[in-house]
Formats: C-alpha cells, sequence, structure tokens
C-alpha cells in the first residue's frame, strides 16, 4: 500500500507547488509529523502574501507543499487563488 508521503514524493518529481486541502482536518497529524527533504511545508492562511512573494520571488528554486485544513477563503479574499488554480 503507498503511503502519503510516497505520494508525495511521486508528485513533488514532477511539480514544485502542491496544494493539499484537508477541510476536516483527517490528516492535520499526518502533515505536522511529516517530513519532505527539499520542501518546504507552509499552511495556507499564515502570511499568504509572503508565502506568495517566496514562491514568485525570493525562493523560485524551493518546492512547497502548502496545507489548507479549513474552506477555502473565497475568491477574492484568496492571495494564493491564481497559484491553486495554475497548480
Amino acid at each position: 500500500m503507498t503511503t502519503i508521503k510516497e505520494k508525495l514524493d511521486n508528485l513533488f518529481e514532477k511539480h514544485r507547488l502542491i496544494f493539499w486541502l484537508d477541510e476536516a482536518s483527517a490528516f492535520n497529524s499526518d502533515y505536522t509529523e511529516m517530513s519532505l527533504p527539499n520542501v518546504e511545508k507552509r499552511r495556507m492562511g499564515e502570511a499568504d502574501f509572503q508565502l506568495k512573494y517566496e514562491i514568485l520571488k525570493s525562493k523560485k528554486d524551493h518546492k512547497f507543499l502548502i496545507y489548507l485544513n479549513n474552506p477555502m477563503l473565497p475568491d477574492e479574499h484568496n492571495l494564493l487563488l491564481d497559484l491553486y488554480l495554475s497548480n
């Protein structure tokens, strides 16, 4: 059986940004405990403007796992919407 970490490792072979939406917080402890080499783990809703700057400007060569354990913000308030839709 494939683990969540293995699936994420496979996705990161092809993608630099991965959004993990978990509205029920069913995988919150998995996310917290997971270690992914060369991947920055971030929570959506915590300093989104700074995160967007890092993704687009200051850390363009880094990989990011962006976790959200709440409902997605409405489009007009979601600073990461364009990145979410393109990835």
